[in-house]
């Protein structure tokens, strides 16, 4: 769902950014997939070539749509996890998140985003 924005007391608009954050990440991850596969033209590493890119790093995806559990993993998001504005998390929102982030990067696909390529070989 599509928020309106609103404008908060600094006149500024608050919104949600959806539906444009989450289709922005599918191109984020794609760079950083080629770049992993060994593009060329995203090479980061002198030792492998001249440096066309930066190193380019996807992190763990940890929005849910509310109580309705995600497939993949079964994460959901309750009313205490945001703030009133509905956006930002609260600190309980915060402190869920940061207990999720361990158990991303312990497996497979979310350890290939600590480690560079070029030492996972």
């Amino acid at each position: 769902m599509i928020q309106t924005p609103r404008r908060d007391a600094t006149g500024r608009e608050r919104g949600s950014p959806e539906p444009f954050a989450y289709e922005s990440d599918f191109g984020i991850r794609w760079v950083a997939q080629s770049q992993r596969q060994g593009a060329a033209e995203l090479n980061f590493d002198p030792a492998r070539g001249p440096v066309q890119a930066p190193l380019v790093r996807w992190g763990p995806h940890l929005q849910a749509q509310g109580p309705n559990a995600r497939q993949i993993d079964g994460l959901t998001r309750t009313q205490s996890d945001v703030r009133a504005d509905q956006l930002d998390p609260s600190e309980a929102g915060t402190k869920r998140t940061t207990a999720l982030l361990p158990a991303f990067f312990k497996n497979p696909s979310g350890r290939a985003h600590l480690v560079p390529p070029s030492l996972s070989a």
